[in-house]
């Protein structure tokens, strides 16, 4: 396979683990991420999600209650684990 169809072939990849992240986030917090970038090297992939508050979250962390958001986040995603 030549380099430059390895580009494209790890780039769609990439655009599709995006997607599909973003849309895990939304069906499970009711909002998506607004960007999401996908790396794909040797043996790692990392995804980094950006804007990823809901309005009531950014509102807490607005008046100062960062920790609320953490917290409830934190628990959301052990209750979900365990569904």
């Amino acid at each position: 396979m030549s380099s430059e169809t390895d580009r494209r072939l790890r780039g769609e990849t990439a655009a599709a683990i995006s997607n599909l992240l973003v849309k895990l986030v939304s069906d499970y917090t009711g909002r998506g991420p607004t960007k999401a970038r996908t790396n794909i090297n040797e043996d790692i992939v990392t995804v980094v999600l950006q804007d990823t508050l809901t309005k009531g979250e950014r509102s807490l962390v607005r008046d100062g209650k960062e920790e609320l958001v953490l917290n409830t986040r934190l628990a959301f995603q052990g209750q979900c684990a365990t569904s």
